[in-house]
């Protein structure tokens, strides 16, 4: 089992007259690579544009990365988060939250009682994951804002999408 290189991606973000935003995403034909399919996407938006009265707000390309060999986890619920308080760097009065899907127990600070729904920020897996946020500047938390510590979390159950 492993996560191997799969297909190719492009989602373009439309505009209208009124502000308002669609977005619509192709497969790509089996790229080579990268350059070859930032290439396509380049074409596409070239011909996008001669056919729509909406502007190109943005658009991306990407390459999804699949499991080769599925298998259902045996005890892994989604609705159920670790919901995560974090600052903003350069901004005191501001917070941004990340939640982890599906948390193991060692993210929470107890298995019974009072800290059973309180997250543990300072547990290696917890801290190396909220890393990746914050001083190693790889991801950003919201608007291109970076973390700035974390401040606090609990777990939380969120209603699910299935109908």
């Amino acid at each position: 089992m492993a996560l191997t290189a799969s297909r190719w991606f492009s989602v373009f973000q439309l505009v209208d007259t009124g502000g308002k935003t669609v977005s619509r995403r192709w497969e790509q034909s089996a790229p080579a690579d990268d350059a070859a399919a930032r290439t396509s996407a380049l074409a596409l938006a070239t011909d996008l544009a001669a056919v729509t009265n909406a502007k190109i707000k943005a658009y991306y390309t990407y390459q999804e990365f699949a499991e080769d060999a599925l298998t259902l986890p045996a005890a892994a619920e989604v609705e159920m988060q670790a919901f995560i308080n974090v600052g903003i760097e350069g901004e005191p009065l501001k917070n941004a939250s990340i939640t982890i899907p599906a948390p193991k127990d060692l993210c929470f600070a107890g298995q019974t009682g009072s800290n059973y729904d309180v997250v543990k920020g300072d547990v290696t897996e917890v801290a190396a994951f909220l890393a990746n946020f914050d001083s190693e500047e790889l991801f950003y938390v919201s608007d291109g804002e970076q973390m700035d510590g974390f401040k606090n979390g609990h777990r939380r159950h969120v209603k699910s999408n299935r109908g």
